[in-house]
């Protein structure tokens, strides 16, 4: 299980913020019981998966720590939209996160799949599919990945799998989460629709979360609690 001070060193160092702001976005959370409490040293909370994501997403989908609980609320229960997506079972299998219905199902299986192994067996399939036309060149990407998109104070948490191609090329499946306003009990406008002015302003921040974030996360909650502990000495 991880320390909350691990899991604040890791965040801090892969996202660029320094120490004291993604503690205090923290403080904020466990004050609205979405984070688990505890002291210092041995007396630290141990945090599980669903502590960690909601750490995640407080960091990358709000503006500010004040407003990071309702965000975060909000954000986990984006639902799964396909119209807007594009999953192809070829790229995806032998993941969970596959089947998730909901951003928060999203961010919490993918860490499941890194911790139980599965993201790593996933890496070292090939792909078998034959040569698509929805197959695109995408430079950079060697190997299978997953990134994570999440619009600042918008509507989409978005994630991405893709496998490099014999042929070059890299296959991508893409699974959109779209927020419901709690008001109106509707989903709300998508970012992709470019004549709202709220859509074009929530594109100013896009925060892109790769697999390197999500495997240190996978780590920490993997030890042991002997091996926490020792982290702390």
């Amino acid at each position: 299980m991880a320390t909350s001070g691990e899991i604040a060193e890791i965040l801090s160092q892969e996202l660029g913020m320094k120490m004291g702001a993604v503690q205090y976005y923290a403080q904020t959370m466990r004050n609205a019981g979405l984070l688990s409490k505890g002291g210092r040293g041995p007396a630290a909370a141990h945090l599980t998966v669903v502590d960690v994501s909601n750490w995640l997403l407080a960091l990358c989908v709000s503006e500010t720590a004040a407003t990071a609980p309702a965000e975060v609320n909000l954000t986990r229960e984006a639902a799964f939209d396909p119209m807007t997506s594009a999953v192809l079972k070829d790229v995806s299998r032998g993941l969970k996160v596959a089947d998730a219905t909901t951003a928060g199902e999203a961010i919490e299986l993918l860490i499941w799949d890194m911790i139980d192994g599965r993201f790593r067996r996933w890496q070292e399939q090939t792909s078998t599919a034959p040569p698509n036309p929805s197959e695109s060149w995408h430079l950079g990407i060697l190997s299978p990945t997953a990134v994570v998109e999440f619009v600042v104070s918008g509507q989409e948490v978005s994630l991405h799998l893709s496998k490099p191609t014999p042929t070059g090329k890299v296959r991508r499946s893409s699974m959109h989460f779209v927020r419901v306003d709690p008001m109106f009990k509707t989903r709300m406008r998508t970012v992709t629709d470019w004549k709202s002015r709220s859509s074009m302003s929530s594109l100013t921040r896009l925060n892109c979360v790769g697999p390197r974030v999500f495997e240190r996360l996978a780590d920490a909650l993997r030890k042991t609690d002997d091996e926490a502990m020792a982290s702390l000495a």
